[in-house]
């Protein structure tokens, strides 16, 4: 996924340009993304990234950044909480209470 700074409206005729470098050694991109109106030869909006100042994120990744997003234990999460041993809640009197 590569991601513009935000959303831009485009109407029939307008023309987006997307320019891509790609350097797999350092794995670094750089993305631009500039709209045209239609006919137009300078761009009305103009958006440069580059994973410099951060990682991309996959899909499932950029899911979990939704407000309605619930997370669910992974089988590797199941797996855990079924070794673990049972603990009890320990309390002493008025004091805080903590896990033995």
């Amino acid at each position: 996924v590569f991601p513009a700074a935000c959303g831009t409206a485009v109407t029939l005729g307008d023309r987006v340009s997307v320019r891509m470098r790609i350097r797999p050694a350092e794995l670094m991109v750089n993305w631009t993304i500039a709209i045209f109106h239609a006919g137009a030869s300078e761009p009305h909006e103009r958006f440069e990234h580059s994973t410099l100042h951060g990682m991309l994120l996959t899909p499932e990744r950029l899911q979990t950044t939704r407000p309605d997003y619930v997370p669910h234990l992974t089988a590797r999460g199941k797996a855990r909480l079924q070794q673990a041993k049972p603990r009890k809640c320990i309390c002493l009197g008025d004091q805080e209470p903590w896990m033995a």
